[in-house]
């Protein structure tokens, strides 16, 4: 690659500063959008099927567009530009697929997977920090008591949220919070007064980090994983 002149770097300057002139606030702040694939929007449908709260229009559309995103091979990639699927993502893509009654498509997301290991495989991959097994068993495709699950009840002790709180990202422990009451409402065992406890924790700390317009930190991932749990 050929070095390039001053003239084409103040050129490229000069550029980036219109684009960032451009795309400000009126407050003065810039929002920065991460494209980050379909994992998101599948996880969301799949939330918002599971829970009985996608219209038929809007499902359609769903499908539509994760059929759009899906490789040649049945496999969801985990970011654009991706040159192969990935397992968890996939996953993610199956379950939402199926909820949408996308047969075709739904089916070949399956035969990926499992050709590379099944749901054992994308419960395993839980040890990683990918919860696509969660979202299979939000559809039905995986049994939740195959699902390994964190134990938050210590969290609801006096003093130990703030301490966990001074140690871990915030996101951490709503994850945690998310996967165990989630987990637990799936395999029908969230009951009894350490439960409802341990769930006024979980909402007191979502609160705090819910916006104004509902969202949990502008995330619709975060703000999806929440509906189940609450």
């Amino acid at each position: 690659m050929a070095t390039p002149t001053l003239d084409e770097v103040q050129l490229a300057m000069k550029r980036a500063q219109r684009a960032m002139w451009e795309k400000q606030r009126a407050d003065g702040s810039w929002d920065v959008p991460a494209d980050s694939g379909s994992w998101g929007t599948s996880q969301t449908v799949t939330v918002l099927l599971h829970l009985k709260r996608l219209s038929p229009s809007d499902t359609k559309l769903a499908e539509k567009w994760l059929v759009g995103q899906q490789r040649g091979d049945g496999s969801f990639t985990l970011q654009p530009y991706a040159r192969a699927g990935a397992l968890g993502t996939t996953a993610c893509g199956w379950a939402a697929l199926h909820l949408c009654g996308s047969t075709e498509a739904a089916g070949k997301a399956k035969a990926w997977v499992t050709a590379r290991g099944g749901v054992p495989a994308v419960i395993e991959k839980m040890s990683e920090g990918d919860f696509g097994a969660l979202f299979l068993a939000m559809a039905g495709l995986a049994d939740a008591k195959q699902l390994p699950c964190p134990n938050t009840t210590a969290m609801s002790l006096p003093g130990v949220l703030d301490f966990m709180a001074s140690r871990f990202h915030a996101g951490i422990l709503m994850g945690a919070l998310q996967a165990d009451i989630t987990i637990q409402a799936l395999r029908g065992e969230w009951s009894g007064l350490i439960d409802s406890i341990k769930g006024r924790t979980a909402l007191s700390v979502f609160r705090e980090f819910q916006n104004d317009e509902g969202s949990i930190n502008g995330a619709s991932s975060i703000t999806a994983m929440a509906l189940p749990m609450l």
